[in-house]
């Protein structure tokens, strides 16, 4: 959705998403065309934008959507945000990336979607704050505190569209 935005496509534009469609121009990042990919819904069908598509998780609109969009900037955007595949290789770019094939942590999409809120800006997950010392030292002695590293990954106008399609 992002990339999408990112690229200049209007969340209100409406796409036909019926029951099953099968996309045959999605591109790998060095430019060559992948096989043809077919995608069924679970929900509804018909013709979405982005916030109705969102709300109802139509599989055939988020492909129709992505096939518009580079799949290697929809991915760099993820891993801007933190996402990486739980055993912590790169993302797929493939065709099914944005129905959620790539198997990821709990804490990278928190992160994520933390990111979203905080304006398109990411900030390192972890999950431990700080420690402070109990037995042996000063009471509340920071032994050790996380240092926040931050890092804006896609525009403030991106994200709070995003958020808004996401919360609407």
């Amino acid at each position: 959705m992002m990339a999408a935005l990112e690229n200049g496509v209007n969340p209100y534009s409406r796409i036909s998403s019926p029951e099953e469609k099968t996309f045959s121009n999605f591109r790998n990042c060095e430019g060559f065309r992948f096989p043809p990919y077919t995608v069924e819904n679970s929900t509804r069908s018909g013709t979405f934008n982005m916030y109705t598509g969102t709300a109802y998780s139509v599989n055939t609109y988020y492909v129709g959507l992505a096939e518009r969009t580079p799949l290697c900037r929809m991915a760099e955007i993820a891993e801007g945000m933190g996402v990486k595949k739980g055993n912590g290789e790169k993302l797929e770019r493939v065709p099914s990336f944005p129905l959620g094939s790539n198997e990821v942590t709990p804490l990278a999409m928190a992160g994520a979607y933390a990111a979203i809120a905080n304006h398109g800006e990411y900030c390192q997950t972890h999950g431990i704050d700080a420690l402070q010392a109990y037995v042996g030292r000063t009471p509340g002695e920071v032994v050790y505190e996380a240092k926040p590293q931050c890092n804006q990954v896609v525009s403030e106008r991106v994200a709070d569209t995003a958020g808004r399609i996401l919360v609407n």
